[in-house]
């Protein structure tokens, strides 16, 4: 950089409402994720290392851009609390829609010259849509944990590199890993069982409720193992 230049210009000057009348907001965690993005300067160089951002399908889903979406929407929250009209349920739409679009991989963090992490941008978007309970319906999340923040949980050391990132992420799916072995080997046994017994209330054929224990181990196994692919890739990556 220049000399006597900085980052404090480098993005949207509105957002700065943010900091200067936050106190109005009931959202207050938008804060944090404003604080998290506030200094990206649009360069784009995240574009080719993002999961989703497949540009012969559409051109919405790269950090980048995703960044911009969050700002709009922060933007219209402070808006609508400003002059009173209430939360719009169309802006928790959109909020969830750019935090679905994220596999977490942080792939993104390496070739961001200010070092935004938009894996963990997007895990602090669930959990406030979640704290809130505006969390929408994922059929994905609940039977494959695709996601993955379901199991980031601050019993580990914060890792401050990409690759730290990456071996803390395969330590937790791995611990995934064992409990989908455990639903598909203690399963079986269940579903084995259901051959043999009826639901009283649902006139059903048991072996339908107790199959539902190995296919999800099968498919967490599945989804994490290309997870876990992932995250060796992009620990080989960071360390070479």
């Amino acid at each position: 950089m220049l000399k006597g230049s900085g980052l404090q210009n480098a993005y949207t000057p509105s957002l700065r409402l943010l900091e200067q009348e936050a106190l109005i907001l009931e959202y207050s965690d938008l804060g944090a994720i404003n604080d998290s993005i506030k200094n990206c300067l649009r360069c784009g160089k995240c574009k080719p290392e993002c999961m989703t951002h497949i540009p012969r399908a559409n051109l919405l889903y790269s950090p980048r851009n995703k960044i911009l979406a969050t700002g709009l929407i922060i933007e219209a929250f402070m808006y609508e609390e400003q002059t009173r009209r209430g939360l719009s349920n169309r802006h928790f739409e959109e909020l969830n829609d750019v935090a679905d679009h994220c596999t977490t991989c942080h792939k993104c963090l390496n070739p961001c010259p200010v070092n935004i992490d938009f894996g963990d941008v997007s895990i602090a978007m669930r959990t406030l849509l979640t704290n809130n309970k505006h969390r929408r319906f994922s059929l994905g999340s609940m039977i494959a944990m695709r996601d993955g923040d379901h199991f980031n949980v601050d019993l580990l050391p914060k890792p401050k590199t990409a690759a730290g990132k990456a071996l803390s992420a395969l330590f937790a799916d791995a611990m995934s890993m064992l409990l989908a072995v455990i639903f598909i080997v203690w399963g079986w046994p269940l579903v084995q069982f259901g051959l043999l017994q009826s639901s009283e209330m649902a006139d059903l054929p048991m072996v339908f409720i107790y199959i539902a224990w190995p296919l999800t181990g099968i498919t967490w196994m599945l989804f994490l193992s290309e997870r876990m692919w992932g995250h060796i890739l992009q620990y080989r990556g960071d360390s070479a």
